[in-house]
């Protein structure tokens, strides 16, 4: 079997927005750390997302007595900054770090064995896995998590979070959760022209309803919280997905 899923950067091919608004400073410090710590235990016991490692300036790693979420509160205390998911969407290295956030995906190995395993990068995986491809579609092996968070970094006021909207976006840069692929690597494809699809509903069927009920678990939360969930209307060629997810995640 084929691995002809693929992983872009911007437009995702899916996003959803959490937001609250905070204009009247409603939601506290401890209610927001609350949500992330909640937020980050649901990824890594559905093992979709769990924060390992985050780059600079407020840089963190993970041990079993700091979490993300004691990460937050220790930044808030001593910088009065809480960079509540600023984590950017790319997984390469960089000179202020590393952005670790691997979630249990499954893919072909070289000898065609289905495997499912947590990959950080799954831009790297797919070079690997398809190394002959890399020089012309190097493209649609961009660098990036199986699930990319990506927020804001807001400054006390008083102790207090500022009167804003605070939001975080939950994307998809990889097509891997899909049960059909436009195979942006396989020969003869022409986004212009005739679509043609590729069946990944044997990738999908195993990985697809634990980010779907990740999702859910994060649109509960928000909604509890008093913050409003949005699908976000996707764009560019990204738009060739838009049926295939809600407001509940990725339609199998």
């Amino acid at each position: 079997m084929t691995n002809y899923w693929t992983c872009r950067m911007d437009p995702p091919l899916a996003q959803w927005e959490c937001c609250f608004d905070n204009t009247n400073r409603v939601v506290t410090l401890v209610q927001l750390i609350e949500f992330s710590r909640r937020l980050t235990d649901s990824g890594t016991k559905l093992g979709v997302y769990n924060i390992i490692e985050t780059p600079g300036p407020f840089a963190f790693k993970q041990s079993s007595k700091h979490k993300y979420s004691d990460h937050l509160l220790h930044v808030a205390e001593t910088t009065g900054n809480v960079p509540f998911f600023d984590l950017g969407n790319g997984t390469a290295k960089t000179p202020a770090g590393v952005l670790r956030t691997p979630g249990r995906i499954c893919y072909y190995d070289e000898n065609n064995i289905l495997i499912e395993r947590p990959v950080e990068n799954i831009g790297l995986l797919l070079r690997q896995l398809r190394a002959h491809d890399v020089d012309w579609g190097e493209g649609f092996m961009m660098q990036v998590a199986p699930v990319s968070i990506s927020g804001q970094t807001l400054k006390l006021e008083n102790d207090q979070l500022p009167p804003q909207k605070i939001c975080i976006y939950i994307s998809l840069y990889t097509d891997i959760w899909f049960t059909k692929v436009l195979g942006f690597l396989e020969d003869g494809f022409n986004i212009r022209g005739n679509v043609k699809w590729f069946n990944n509903t044997a990738l999908a069927s195993r990985h697809t309803p634990r980010l779907n009920e990740f999702i859910s678990s994060i649109r509960k939360d928000t909604i509890e919280l008093g913050g409003t969930w949005h699908h976000v209307p996707a764009e560019g060629s990204a738009t060739l997905y838009s049926e295939m997810t809600n407001e509940s995640g990725v339609i199998l």
